[in-house]
């Protein structure tokens, strides 16, 4: 699920964090919640890149994220909907 979430004013729940990777998922309450501001796609998580690869990649064919008619247009959502 690649949009990051977070709550209102505060602390980012999705994606997970490399301690819950490990011990598994902690912040189910959080996640749950109804009033969660979705921010930016996961471009990255730590170490390991997620979406950036692919956005370089129309980057490099012509589809820069800001440009005129021809840019790529990135539409973070909230994904458990």
């Amino acid at each position: 699920m690649g949009t990051r979430l977070s709550v209102p004013g505060g602390d980012e729940v999705w994606p997970p964090t490399v301690l819950e990777t490990q011990l598994g998922y902690q912040r189910k309450a959080e996640l749950m919640r109804d009033d969660l501001v979705v921010g930016d796609i996961i471009r990255n998580v730590w170490c390991a890149e997620i979406y950036e690869p692919l956005i370089a990649q129309f980057k490099d064919i012509g589809y820069p994220e800001a440009g005129g008619a021809k840019r790529l247009v990135l539409f973070p959502y909230d994904w458990r909907r």
